[in-house]
């Protein structure tokens, strides 16, 4: 389990604080801070590689432009470590907003994107620089406008045509072909753009592999599949994508001309509206992340930070940063039930489970002792479960997700181990819980972004798990099934939800309704739609 180095509220340079971790790379980890002054900024602090990042660095300090994200300054702490002090940009990446629209961003909203990108780009490469890591997760829109970050791995161009570094730089997936043998200089650019934007278009990239060498092999030998692609763009994808440098575009105004050159382009960007693009971005910083300045709330762990979520951004710092999958804490979500109102509304589905549970079974479960010990078992075990989700394993990187499922399972599943053993219930009847637990997604559940706020089918599913496994094991059935299914069902409700704003309108109407049964009636069904 990785954590940050520094946590909210550390100042490990003079002037800055910390508020929260937000991201971390190859070469180091990057931070939302404040300065003493108030000023919001995005702290990175290098941690491999320092000379390679700081004279990429040097070598952007004083550029001006609008399209890229603005550099401040270098700084040492007292131990001599370097940090660099960035803008900071309330706007997600464009790998973010391809997240959102995974079909792909269609050709006008894409055209879009490369005429704007293509500005920043060209002021680079007017300056003699070459970016060689761009990649959508550098490129950040925010206020109708497109800036490109992450200046760590620029390099001047020379008239050398190989390079004396010795370090592969830049991202596998966008990696010229010419890359591998040093040579830089801005038809590495050219060739990484085509990349985006065919991703743009296709919602993926265009070679996938199970190593990183397998995919650099496929840069050097594979054409991109351009099926489906309006021809305008597939002509500029495969010419962008030469194998041979000298068979691309010579600036990345070309290919722009290029694109542009078709009337049906011209006519579909004309009458785009870069105010869609401000709608889905502020929907993005809603789901993921708290405004500038928040602090952790309290009985939260300050320090473990989130970070940004599979399909989402919001406010961050424009910094090149490996996204790690984490979605938005609970206290960054506008949810319109408050954590007490969502605390009563778990308690009373435990105890409606609980008791529906005894009435089914038609046995001993009726008996008072029984019937609150599953209550117990059903709040302890969500409660568990929420906070290793949240504080415990946030930060447990586990690709198959099988690891954590276990882990989740384990720690719910020893009270309620306790619990049984008081009771004298089947000893089988813990297994079955503990398998229910395993193989139900608590990720999924308490995801803000989840389609619903409460899934009855989850809930019976993972119930009716329990139920099979306790009749192998020779447990209780409907004990295991009315835990495991009255668990999935009480994490859900006492997750937090963000609403979309058609369902918040709902919701809001539904507040109104003067009868106290009629609102609690649409209240319940509302959170099952």
């Amino acid at each position: 389990m990785q954590r940050f180095q520094y946590q909210y509220g550390d100042r490990p340079l003079e002037g800055y604080t910390i508020q929260r971790g937000v991201g971390r790379g190859g070469f180091g980890e990057v931070y939302y801070a404040i300065s003493d002054s108030g000023k919001q900024v995005a702290l990175k602090t290098l941690q491999t590689y320092e000379q390679i990042e700081l004279r990429g660095i040097n070598q952007c300090m004083n550029l001006k432009s609008p399209y890229l994200v603005t550099i401040f300054d270098v700084k040492y702490n007292d131990e001599g470590k370097p940090f660099v002090i960035m803008e900071y940009v309330s706007g997600p990446s464009l790998a973010d907003i391809i997240r959102e629209t995974p079909g792909g961003l269609g050709p006008q909203k894409t055209a879009f994107f490369l005429r704007e990108i293509s500005k920043g780009l060209s002021y680079l490469h007017g300056c003699g620089i070459v970016h060689r890591d761009l990649k959508p997760g550098n490129i950040f829109y925010e206020d109708g406008r497109v800036k490109i970050g992450d200046y760590g791995l620029s390099k001047s161009m020379n008239t050398s045509v190989h390079s004396g570094q010795t370090i592969t730089v830049g991202t596998v997936h966008y990696m010229a072909p010419e890359i591998g043998a040093g040579c830089y200089n801005r038809s590495i650019d050219i060739y990484a753009m085509g990349v985006v934007v065919y991703e743009m278009l296709t919602g993926q990239v265009p070679f996938f592999g199970n190593s990183p060498a397998e995919v650099l092999m496929k840069h050097m030998s594979s054409q991109p599949d351009l099926t489906g692609i309006d021809e305008t763009f597939a002509r500029m994808i495969r010419k962008a994508m030469a194998k041979d440098p000298a068979e691309r575009y010579s600036t990345v105004q070309e290919m722009v001309e290029d694109v542009f050159g078709s009337e049906h382009i011209r006519n579909s960007v004309s009458q785009f509206r870069p105010e869609s693009l401000s709608i889905i971005a502020e929907n993005l910083a809603k789901k993921i992340s708290p405004q500038p300045g928040q602090a952790p709330i309290p009985g939260e762990t300050p320090g473990s930070a989130p970070k940004p979520a599979s399909g989402a951004s919001g406010p961050r710092p424009a910094s090149t940063v490996q996204s790690t999958g984490a979605a938005p804490r609970p206290e960054m979500v506008n949810d319109p039930l408050n954590l007490k109102q969502r605390t009563i509304l778990a308690v009373l589905a435990a105890v409606m489970v609980s008791i529906g549970t005894g009435m089914l079974s038609g046995h001993r479960f009726m008996m008072m002792p029984h019937t609150a010990m599953m209550i117990g078992m059903i709040l302890v075990g969500a409660k568990l479960i929420l906070i290793a989700r949240w504080k415990w394993l946030e930060n447990l990187e586990d690709e198959s997700g099988w690891l954590r499922h276990l882990l989740i399972a384990a720690i719910a599943a020893v009270p309620i181990t306790m619990f049984i053993n008081m009771i004298n219930e089947k000893g089988g009847t813990w297994l079955a819980i503990a398998i229910g637990f395993a193989i139900t997604d608590w990720w999924k559940l308490t995801s803000s972004n989840r389609e619903q706020r409460v899934s009855l089918g989850q809930a019976f599913g993972a119930g009716l798990v329990g139920f099979i496994a306790a009749a192998i094991f020779n447990g209780q059935e409907a004990m295991a099934a009315g835990v495991v299914a009255g668990t999935c069902l009480v994490v859900q409700i006492w997750s937090a939800f963000s609403m979309t704003n058609s369902a918040r309108i709902k919701f809001e109407q539904v507040q109104n309704i003067q009868d106290p049964l009629k609102r609690a009636a649409a209240m319940a069904a509302q959170a099952v739609n």
